[in-house]
C-alpha cells in the first residue's frame, strides 16, 4: 500500500476558532511517527470516527500550516457548512481521529523566479497560508501578491496573519469586503471584477496565477485574467473544494 493511503492515528491538541463559523484542528501523531512530509498547498483526508474506532466519515481538507512548522503539529482549518463539519466542530483536546495522504498537486514553487499572485476566497486562503509562512521561513524574496475576497472582515479567517505580513512587506495584498465593510475600510465594497485585474498590472505579463476558493469566485477570476490577455492554460492554476 502507498504510503499516503495508509490512516495514520492523531490527537486533537487544541480547536481554534478563527471566525464564527471557521476553526482549525491542531493534531498531534499518535503513533510516535514524525508528522507529514509535504509541499505548501497539499491536503490530507481527515476521518472522524465511531465510538469503536472505525471510520464514521472522510472529506479532505488542505493543510492551513507551512511544512517546517508541522513536523509535530499540523492544522487543518475548517468552515462548518453541513454534517462533517458540524461534528468535526465538536471535538476536543485528546480526541482520536485518523488521517491519510499528503495528496495533490496545487503546489506553487517556493523558490521562483517570477512573481505568484494568489486569489482566495474565504477559506480557499488555506494553502496559501501554508505557502506564505513557508516563504517566510526559507526567506523566499519573489513577490507574493493575495487577492482576498470575503463578505465581511468578521468572516475573513487569518486576515490579521495576512495584513501583519503586509505591514512586514512580505505580501501584497488586495483584500476585497463583497458585503458589509468597517467605516474605515477605503476600498470599494463589491465581488473580485476588471478594477481589481487593473490593480495587478505590474505583474500581469509574468506572474502565475492560482485559486482557490467557491466555483463561481475561480471562475470569475479565470474568465477577468484571460479577458487582460493572460494565458489561463499556462499560467493559472485552481483548487477546488467539493
Amino acid at each position: 500500500m502507498h504510503p499516503a493511503l495508509v490512516e495514520r492515528p492523531f490527537v486533537v491538541k487544541e480547536l481554534k476558532w478563527e471566525t464564527v463559523d471557521t476553526f482549525t484542528l491542531l493534531l498531534t501523531p499518535e503513533d510516535g511517527q514524525p508528522g507529514y512530509e509535504f509541499i505548501p498547498g497539499q491536503w490530507l483526508y481527515l476521518h472522524l470516527l465511531n465510538e469503536d474506532g472505525t471510520s464514521w466519515a472522510r472529506a479532505a481538507y488542505s493543510i492551513a500550516s507551512a511544512p517546517s512548522r508541522s513536523k509535530e503539529v499540523i492544522e487543518l482549518s475548517i468552515k462548518v457548512a453541513g454534517d462533517f463539519t458540524k461534528r468535526a466542530s465538536t471535538l476536543m483536546p485528546d480526541d482520536k481521529v485518523r488521517m491519510q495522504g499528503p495528496f495533490g498537486v496545487f503546489c506553487p514553487p517556493i523558490q521562483s523566479d517570477k512573481p505568484v499572485v494568489f486569489f482566495a476566497g474565504g477559506i480557499g486562503i488555506t494553502p496559501f497560508r501554508s505557502y506564505v509562512e513557508e516563504c517566510v521561513i526559507q526567506g523566499s524574496k519573489h513577490p507574493i501578491v493575495l487577492v482576498y475576497s470575503n463578505r465581511t472582515i468578521e468572516e475573513a479567517p487569518f486576515m490579521a496573519e495576512m495584513q501583519k505580513l503586509a505591514e512586514q512587506q512580505l505580501l501584497i495584498p488586495l483584500l476585497i469586503l463583497t458585503r458589509d465593510a468597517p467605516d474605515d475600510w477605503t476600498e470599494p465594497v463589491g465581488r473580485l471584477n476588471e478594477t481589481h485585474i487593473d490593480k495587478l498590472a505590474p505583474v500581469l505579463e509574468t506572474a502565475i496565477f492560482y485559486a482557490c476558493g467557491p466555483d463561481e469566485f475561480m471562475a470569475t477570476a479565470k474568465n477577468l485574467l484571460a479577458a487582460r490577455g493572460v494565458d489561463v492554460k499556462t499560467r493559472y492554476k485552481q483548487e477546488s473544494f467539493g
